[in-house]
């Protein structure tokens, strides 16, 4: 709504009838963009948790063999698998875009040299 709000004025009935449509962009971006942001978010809270080793089950005890803690390590091992598949993704996606901007920065410099 804010960024609806923000952008009103630059809607120009000339070029197009249909406001809706125009009001449907910038929300579909702007989900976007918050969707990216909670990842990043949920990115560097897994990086933090891994570096202080809270998901890490070898704190683990002799006495902590109990049914109940059992599951929970099975539990926390399945957490420990899907938080590694998430941050490998978000570093590979980070890794490509950086690829590409290099990759776009090198060609401008080239053609600059030539």
């Amino acid at each position: 709504i804010e960024n609806c709000l923000q952008y009103i004025d630059n809607f120009n009935p000339d070029k197009s009838k249909n406001p809706f449509a125009y009001f449907t962009q910038i929300i579909y971006f702007a989900f976007l963009r918050r969707i990216a942001k909670e990842k990043k978010h949920l990115y560097t809270k897994y990086k933090m948790m891994g570096e202080m080793d809270i998901m890490n089950t070898s704190h683990l005890q002799k006495h902590d063999v109990g049914s109940d803690y059992r599951q929970s390590a099975k539990t926390n091992e399945w957490s420990q698998d899907h938080v590694g598949v998430f941050i490998e993704s978000f570093e590979e996606t980070k890794r490509r875009k950086r690829q590409k901007n290099t990759t776009a920065v090198d060609i401008l410099m080239n053609e600059d040299k030539i």
